[in-house]
């Protein structure tokens, strides 16, 4: 990491895109599971640790800025992308090229 930029593991493959928006939230780093939670999936309710919004990616890495830390991100950190953004890549994703065309 270098000062207020964040390099993550996973880009364009894993459905990132710039202007995507990360939430990295205190996890276990033995499980990976949320700190105070039985899953590894993000909860709504927990603080997030800082937001990253991701300006540069690559087929399997991206860069984000870092915004609002509330304690320095370290190697190993797991960042959980934003509700309204897994929502638009599940959209995307689901979508078949023929599906966008407009039929008169």
């Amino acid at each position: 990491m270098a000062e207020g930029v964040a390099y993550l593991e996973g880009g364009r493959s894993a459905g990132l895109a710039e202007g995507v928006q990360l939430s990295v939230k205190d996890t276990d780093p033995i499980t990976g599971h949320l700190i105070g939670h039985s899953t590894d999936s993000a909860d709504a309710d927990q603080k997030p640790v800082a937001a990253l919004y991701i300006f540069a990616v690559a087929e399997s890495s991206a860069a984000a800025e870092i915004r609002d830390p509330t304690r320095a991100l370290k190697p190993g950190d797991w960042a959980f992308l934003s509700a309204q953004d897994t929502a638009a890549i599940v959209i995307q994703r689901t979508l078949s090229p023929t599906a966008n065309t407009r039929w008169s």
